[in-house]
């Protein structure tokens, strides 16, 4: 059922066997499956089912020039930051899905941690993570996808190997997911319930309480048997170094890490393509394309393995994104297109230029970068304080020279190997720096089995806090290139396994069919 805190009168935060705190994505899923299993679940969500100034504003937070103001890069409603997905596919907003590579789960030289687990160990999760996000089936290499007029680069390479993104729609988290929550008897999808601070008892070994804002001004003890935070990994370490502890220094934090190991996704367009004219028709297959079976898939380069190691990069994909040079009048025919309604008459610019019979001048190429966990890379408390007294975030974020010595040589080895696989020629802008904000916030309550280098164990509890875990990509001890969704969805349904692990599923999942007949579903 739902729940409105600043309207329903009769809602005093009644127990439940489980509390969730965030209606993102995570939170959605993780209720959904414990909610199969006849769990009693209640989920806190600051927000509403429509965009809030009020509840938008509480997340302003300090990040500094490099890496811009954190208020627009979260966001406060049901269905979390699915909300704010801006690729269009097929008319509706989706983003990009994909796992991270066995090598992401490894120590590398120039970063020791890997993950208490492998990869292989995610992969039945990840196939049910697929399912959930409605998308095609487990499959990202290139050769998976071939067809007749889009097949990818028929050259070996050393370096590089065609694959894929897959597209997913954000309806199943803004909408779908919500709906179905709303008519299960024993969810409590509440609204406008900011949690302030986590209460525990006198050693905080245990979680009896979440704290609960509304903008009337009262505040509601939300009690539960089990907690888990799902707030994102900004707004979760928020959480943790703002609740009372003995010894100060919030909840969890006996080891200093809670809010420690910050990663991005740096985005590099420092390189441009200028193709042969005959090569233009091969490239078609890294465009934005509907595959066989009619799943919606990009096709990009990923770096081998054995180069990754042989030459210490860090993981990194490549996407040809398509420019034009247009003339003044050409611009402002376009603008004034743009201004009565017509669509476009030439593609702008990026993706969808395999069908337009105007070829691209030149293509932008797009680096997605993994970033190491720096300890210095961290969210921590500001002096400032919010509407509801909680003190704001700062975001301490650099990108360090090493880093962009690693990448420099990552440029010189595409550009050199694009070259050699005669696409044309590309050039390089040298004293260009990666942009930090790709806002795939990870790491800041990072996995580790011993406690003095993590937050959370393997089965993402809080170290020291029996009954408080934590979901989404706070737990990422390494978070690679790879947009984080696919695998947040994969630990989601891992963690609600584990919470379950002797409990019968009791019903069917309350989630969006694969692949109904108008792809993504109906608003």
């Amino acid at each position: 059922m739902n729940v409105d805190a600043n309207s329903d009168s009769a809602w005093h935060g009644e127990s439940a066997d489980v509390c969730i705190i965030g209606a993102g994505p995570a939170g959605l899923v993780l209720a959904s499956e414990l909610a199969g299993h006849g769990l009693s679940v209640t989920v806190l969500e600051s927000g509403g089912n429509l965009p809030e100034r009020f509840y938008q504003q509480l997340n302003e937070g300090d990040g500094g020039d490099e890496y811009g103001d954190l208020e627009s890069t979260r966001y406060r409603q049901i269905g979390g930051t699915a909300n704010l997905w801006n690729t269009e596919v097929d008319g509706v907003s989706a983003a990009k899905f994909l796992p991270l590579d066995p090598v992401d789960f490894v120590p590398r030289r120039w970063r020791p941690d890997g993950w208490p687990f492998e990869r292989d160990a995610l992969e039945p999760y990840y196939l049910r993570a697929q399912a959930i996000a409605d998308l095609g089936p487990f499959l990202y290499q290139g050769s998976d996808w071939p067809q007749p007029d889009r097949a990818p680069l028929a050259q070996e390479s050393e370096l590089l190997v065609s694959a894929v993104y897959q597209f997913g729609a954000a309806k199943p988290y803004t909408s779908v997911l919500a709906r179905s929550l709303a008519a299960a008897d024993h969810v409590r999808l509440v609204t406008h319930a900011t949690v302030l601070e986590l209460e525990t008892d006198r050693a905080a070994t245990r979680i009896t309480a979440a704290k609960v804002g509304s903008a009337s001004g009262g505040t509601v003890s939300v009690r539960a048997r089990l907690f888990v935070l799902a707030a994102g990994a900004i707004e979760s370490a928020r959480l943790l170094l703002a609740s009372p502890a003995p010894g100060g220094g919030g909840i969890g934090n006996a080891s200093g890490w809670v809010g420690r190991g910050f990663m991005e996704h740096p985005r590099d367009h420092a390189l441009t393509l200028t193709p042969r004219r005959s090569a233009i028709d091969e490239l078609g297959f890294y465009d934005l394309h509907r595959g066989a079976d009619g799943t919606w898939i990009m096709g990009r380069l990923a770096l081998e393995a054995a180069a990754l190691r042989d030459h210490d990069l860090p993981n990194a994909s490549v996407s040809l994104l398509a420019a034009y040079q247009r003339g003044f009048a050409t611009q402002w025919l376009e603008r004034w297109r743009r201004l009565t309604g017509l669509p476009p008459a030439y593609p702008r610019g990026g993706t969808g230029w395999w069908n337009n019979p105007e070829r691209p001048e030149r293509f932008n190429v797009l680096v997605n970068l993994e970033q190491a966990p720096r300890e210095a890379n961290r969210v921590r408390l500001s002096s400032r304080r919010d509407a509801f007294g909680v003190p704001r975030v700062q975001l301490d974020w650099q990108w360090t020279r090493s880093e962009q010595r690693s990448l420099e040589r990552l440029r010189g080895l595409v550009k050199e190997e694009l070259e050699r696989l005669g696409l044309g020629e590309v050039t390089v802008n040298e004293r260009a720096l990666p942009s930090p904000r790709a806002h795939h916030h990870a790491g800041t309550l990072r996995m580790h089995d011993d406690p003095r280098y993590g937050v959370v164990d393997a089965n993402a509890r809080v170290h020291d806090v029996e009954n408080l875990y934590c979901a989404g990509a706070a737990v990422f001890p390494t978070a690679g290139f790879a947009n984080p969704m696919l695998t947040v969805l994969a630990l989601t349904i891992r963690l609600a396994d584990h919470l379950t692990a002797s409990r019968p599923r009791q019903c069917a999942e309350p989630t969006a069919t694969r692949r109904p007949p108008e792809w993504a579903g109906t608003p």
